[in-house]
């Protein structure tokens, strides 16, 4: 019902932002894309990121577990927490998180750099940036200690 609620708000956005366009001439919006920077890209591009992290199969595994924990009542959500005009570097901040019913549960936190679509994971507890693919294989190591 949320994710259905959160897909129709963002097609209202993306639709209102497609008339606003065809109505009057747009500015562009600076590092949000690197061809025409219209306010429809801005769109897409959210969009593109929140694919790029939805496909992240570390996010799929923790959502097929979560449904799997919850009994399929729970799943997996990416929030647009802040965008790049909120953030000193300019970037995408993206959380991966659950409704728990009373609050949101925060999975996974990652910063999209949407010059480049540049993806690394956020360490929250150490407040520094991952690369992903290191991100990954910590992952990978930690995943096998506990296996033996």
């Amino acid at each position: 019902m949320k994710n259905t609620l959160f897909i129709i708000l963002t097609v209202f956005l993306c639709t209102s932002i497609n008339i606003e366009a065809q109505n009057e001439s747009l500015k562009p919006v600076d590092g949000i894309s690197g061809q025409s920077n219209s306010k429809n890209d801005y769109c897409s591009t959210e969009e593109s990121i929140v694919d790029i992290i939805w496909n992240l199969k570390e996010v799929q595994k923790r959502n097929k577990y979560v449904i799997k924990k919850s009994n399929g009542k729970r799943k997996l959500t990416i929030l647009i927490y802040k965008k790049p005009e909120e953030t000193e570097k300019e970037y995408y901040w993206l959380k991966v998180v659950e409704d728990n019913g009373s609050n949101f549960y925060s999975h996974y936190n990652f910063f999209v750099y949407p010059k480049h679509m540049k993806v690394v994971y956020f360490d929250t507890v150490n407040n520094k940036e991952i690369e992903l693919k290191t991100w990954q294989n910590q992952l990978t190591k930690n995943k096998n200690k506990i296996k033996k």
